[in-house]
């Protein structure tokens, strides 16, 4: 995996970049009181409608029901310019409980789509037992079907795409793990991301 804030590779199970220094602790000091999250979809810049936050909402029910275990979350909110995105995002998946699940290994099953409007900046990130399935790359491809959306501030139509690429990874990669037999692997230490800024 990839380190938050410099982005050099390190190995998952460290408490703290060995290049920067990164660590969940500093940043708990950083950024302070943990926001609250909603279930579903947290809009805290209201870049939605009701209708729009209604049908995403249905849309992420849809996903989940088709991928038991799994659980999908929208969260938008204008980062402090002085923060990185990707690091407030990695402190607030590790912080917050996305998943209305009491084992750590279950509630490390999810995957979040986040906007900073401060930046204008998408991110992708999952939880730890889906490094497994979804590699940077994958989360890059998805969030990549969404960018031209984003691009004319069309961010729901844009959320949209990015979760029916998502639905079309994990159903690709389920496929191939049912062509193959492997052991189960283990749950990670940090969460990754993947971000492409809005703007051109």
């Amino acid at each position: 995996m990839r380190c938050p804030s410099c982005l050099n590779p390190i190995e998952e199970s460290v408490d703290a970049c060995p290049q920067c220094h990164f660590s969940i602790l500093g940043l708990d000091k950083r950024f302070g009181t943990v926001p609250r999250i909603n279930r579903y979809i947290t809009d805290l810049s209201s870049l939605f409608t009701e209708r729009q936050e209604r049908h995403l909402k249905q849309q992420i029910v849809r996903m989940e029901r088709s991928f038991i275990g799994l659980h999908l979350a929208i969260v938008t909110m204008d980062v402090h310019r002085r923060f990185k995105p990707r690091e407030y995002l990695f402190w607030l998946t590790n912080r917050c409980r996305f998943c209305p699940i009491d084992s750590r290994e279950e509630r490390s099953l999810f995957i979040v789509l986040f906007f900073d409007t401060a930046s204008r900046t998408a991110l992708l990130t999952t939880g730890y037992g889906l490094h497994a399935t979804c590699s940077e790359e994958h989360l890059q491809s998805a969030l990549a079907a969404g960018l031209p959306e984003f691009k004319k501030n069309r961010i729901y139509h844009g959320s949209v795409a990015v979760f029916k690429a998502v639905a079309g990874l994990l159903k690709s990669q389920l496929r191939l793990q049912k062509s193959s037999v492997t052991s189960p692997q283990p749950v990670r230490a940090m969460a990754t991301s993947t971000e492409i800024e809005e703007t051109t």
